[in-house]
């Protein structure tokens, strides 16, 4: 919380992965703010010696954006579990970007924070250990989503509308379920509970969100098609479901649930769920309009 002489100070956030799909979304929302002051470390310089040259004492708050971004590696482990480390007894909050991963999907139904993470993927595992790491300090702040969409780089939309123009066949899976969730959206959220804490909320540890309606991958993709072919009616689409299922009640109980339950960061922070399809829709026309 700011002293009485710094109320209207920025707060002064380190972002980690600022060159990321994420951290590109965290830079452009925050460029017109004026209570928002960033300062970019690409995936590059975070992982360099030369990173330890930064008081991370004059930040308000370290931004971990680049979790999400890394595949499992050693070097990047040991230097944001090091991060953490330095954290510990300073005025600066970690706040981590995590994921669904974390859990398997076996559990059939949507997890909420207070569900211990049962991933047996590297990516999953990793993440566990980095969350750990984070919540050793009390102040410190997880924020897991789900199935992020929205980058121009290597994100699932950009893509598959590529091969789509490519009329080459796509073949997804049809049996796990999860909440597609804009990073323009993940951000606004990021964005708003830095700023609650800053300003004297004491709501901390970990938190969901995602947006509201569920579906399947396949879905998820069919659900681009659609977008897509509205942009252009001579696009020939070529989808095709892997495990596909009949929908039905007594089938969808067996499918991987890659969903997250939002009630306590709505409880806590006042944030709501908001739908992904009008985003959907807007990236989509973007991207075609760039092309």
């Amino acid at each position: 919380m700011p002293n009485e002489q710094d109320i209207n100070a920025p707060i002064k956030i380190l972002l980690l992965g600022s060159d990321t799909n994420i951290g590109q979304e965290f830079l452009q929302f925050s460029s017109n703010l004026a209570e928002f002051s960033l300062t970019p470390c690409s995936q590059q310089a975070f992982n360099q010696d030369d990173f330890w040259s930064l008081e991370l004492s004059q930040f308000d708050v370290v931004l971990d954006a680049l979790s999400l971004d890394t595949e499992p590696k050693k070097a990047y482990l040991e230097q944001i579990l090091a991060c953490n480390k330095a954290l510990l007894g300073l005025d600066t909050n970690m706040f981590m970007l995590s994921d669904v991963e974390v859990f398997s999907g076996l559990k059939g139904t949507a997890y909420d924070e207070s569900e211990l993470p049962d991933s047996e993927t590297a990516k999953g595992r990793q993440l566990t250990q980095i969350e750990s790491a984070v919540l050793n300090d009390e102040v410190n702040i997880v924020l897991r989503s789900s199935w992020l969409f929205g980058g121009k780089d290597e994100d699932f939309v950009a893509n598959i509308l590529t091969s789509f123009k490519a009329g080459e066949q796509i073949l997804l899976q049809d049996d796990v379920i999860g909440n597609p969730t804009p990073i323009s959206d993940l951000v606004r959220v990021a964005f708003s509970l830095i700023k609650q804490r800053y300003y004297g909320a004491k709501n901390a540890g970990v938190y969901h969100y995602s947006c509201a309606e569920e579906i399947s991958w396949f879905g998820f993709g069919e659900a681009v098609s659609v977008n897509a072919t509205q942009f252009n009616s001579q696009l020939q689409v070529f989808l095709q479901p892997i495990n596909e299922y009949q929908a039905e009640s007594s089938d969808l109980a067996s499918l991987r649930k890659h969903s997250l339950s939002c009630r306590k960061i709505f409880n806590h922070f006042g944030v709501k769920q908001r739908p992904w399809r009008a985003s959907l829709r807007n990236l989509v026309k973007e991207l075609y309009q760039m092309n």
